[in-house]
């Protein structure tokens, strides 16, 4: 993959546009609650999308919580 890094940031007046090509390669450390087999990556008109869903076991499972109404009008 080439490599099109853009920074770009406004100083007073003006911007100032970067950019760097030649060949990229990242890696990133991925928490193991990540399952791997699941794991995706999209690169679509210069933008890279990276899908990284969680194990079922790390996932929160909803609770129901019982409500109690206290009356203060005494």
């Amino acid at each position: 993959m080439k490599k099109g890094v853009y920074f770009s940031y406004a100083q007073t007046s003006f911007l100032r546009d970067k950019r760097i090509f030649g060949l990229l390669r990242r890696c990133l450390p991925v928490a193991g609650s990540v399952d791997e087999s699941k794991m995706e990556a999209l690169l679509e008109k210069g933008v890279l999308s990276i899908r990284l869903p969680k194990n079922e076991e790390s996932q929160v499972k909803p609770k129901q919580i019982m409500v109690r109404a206290v009356d203060k009008s005494h």
